[in-house]
């Protein structure tokens, strides 16, 4: 089977400097899962700016597509989103390289229609896209074509926007299209669902049943990183066993990851929390999105916020391992089911979300919610100070049960068998 998440090279060479997101990370962990469960021989199709080996000490088959414009192209699309455009002399340059240049490159795929860097690949038993958008429209279009089966794996929230299928000429935040957004729904084989809303979503409004097959993270990897640190005591909620670092050594109170943009994990909305409380050290990860947020944000930041640009997929856990919690300020109409919560969970972090994604903290205990972003300072000092702790062992339990890579896996191992039995 082939998994096709062309933006996650980054999983696969952390030096390519290419962000890794919720997406990247479900794609690269299932690919890693399904190799370990053995019924089936994953192939990880990605863009990448340099050729890569096709073999993986994970056992996963590497299938770079070598775009060496790719930055190029993204940082050109990206500055061309903005309205209205800002023509800086970098910006002019880039167009007037990508223009020279275009000869010499292959075309871009034609939207619905089978993609020719997929076509060059030995057919898979099925296909396997991350999402509902154009390029899972080809990856749909090329399973159509070699009769295999297509399985979509649903990750925003917004990709089952009721406006798809209501406005022909709908575009969303993300730059999606209805048109492409009704093709991959019409034509795809099955789908998969982080959470029940979506289920229910894909149901009421495009009439597609689905599957529920919740995110899943490689415990076995975190287990490994909390060895390297002696418990602070058998057992203590307060400062557990099951952190990495003991609690009062941990540098940074508070931690938040997303882009520099308002409308998903609305970075703003977390400058604001972090200028309402000035005794709290925060860390902001922030990958580059929306230059004019990016702007307005540095222009005049908090004291008490310090900014990390990237930081490489691998060394991610660290970053959860120092903070005292985990800042969530993703708005749910875009999130599917952030991975960074099961990130912080796993290496005991206790979060404060601004929403309790598929009822995560109800069932996990991992943390609290505040529907009001004014309570979050509040909440967020009595974390950092111990007035407030979770039960770590609960929510570790929790995480094996219903998010651990095995568990996970093996029900998508199983819903990959049912596709190949289908076209049988």
């Amino acid at each position: 089977m082939a998994i096709v998440a062309w933006q996650a090279i980054g999983t696969v060479a952390p030096g390519a400097g290419v962000p890794v997101g919720g997406m990247e990370t479900a794609a690269w962990t299932f690919a890693t899962g399904l190799a370990r469960d053995e019924r089936w021989r994953p192939i990880f199709v990605a863009r990448s700016t340099q050729r890569l080996p096709n073999t993986h000490p994970t056992g996963v088959t590497i299938a770079a597509h070598v775009d060496r414009w790719m930055p190029v192209r993204r940082a050109v699309a990206s500055a061309l989103s903005d309205r209205p455009v800002r023509w800086t002399p970098r910006l002019i340059w880039q167009v007037f390289c990508l223009a020279i240049t275009k000869p010499f490159r292959a075309a871009d795929p034609m939207l619905r229609k089978p993609d020719p860097r997929l076509a060059k690949l030995d057919p898979p038993d099925v296909w396997i896209t991350m999402g509902v958008n154009a390029e899972s429209a080809g990856v749909i279009a090329t399973a159509g074509d070699q009769q295999r089966p297509s399985l979509v794996l649903v990750q925003s929230n917004e990709d089952l926007n009721p406006r798809f299928a209501d406005d022909p000429h709908f575009t969303s935040k993300y730059g999606v299209q209805s048109a492409d957004v009704m093709f991959a729904i019409r034509n795809a084989t099955h789908f998969v669902c982080q959470n029940q809303w979506q289920c229910d979503q894909l149901q009421k409004h495009f009439g597609r049943d689905s599957f529920l097959i919740r995110n899943a993270i490689d415990l076995h990897h975190f287990n490994q990183l909390r060895e390297r640190f002696g418990p602070t005591s058998p057992r203590d909620d307060e400062s557990n066993a099951s952190s990495t670092l003991p609690f009062d050594q941990r540098p940074v109170d508070v931690l938040w990851i997303g882009r520099f943009e308002n409308f998903h994990k609305r970075i703003t909305t977390a400058i604001q929390i972090a200028r309402q409380s000035p005794s709290l050290k925060f860390c902001f990860i922030a990958n580059p999105s929306d230059p004019a947020v990016e702007a307005d944000v540095l222009a005049d930041p908090p004291d008490n916020v310090r900014f990390i640009s990237r930081v490489p997929a691998k060394e991610m856990p660290n970053q959860f391992a120092q903070a005292k919690t985990f800042l969530c300020t993703g708005d749910p109409r875009y999130e599917g089911f952030p991975n960074v919560l099961l990130q912080a969970a796993a290496m005991g972090t206790p979060i404060v979300s601004l929403a309790d994604f598929d009822q995560f903290f109800q069932r996990s205990g991992a943390g609290v919610v505040c529907d009001d972003p004014r309570n979050v300072p509040e909440v967020l000092s009595e974390f950092v100070t111990r007035r407030r702790s979770v039960d770590h062992s609960k929510v570790y339990d929790y995480l094996e049960t219903h998010h651990s890579e095995p568990v996970i896996c093996r029900h998508l191992a199983d819903l990959l068998d049912r596709c190949l039995d289908d076209v049988r």
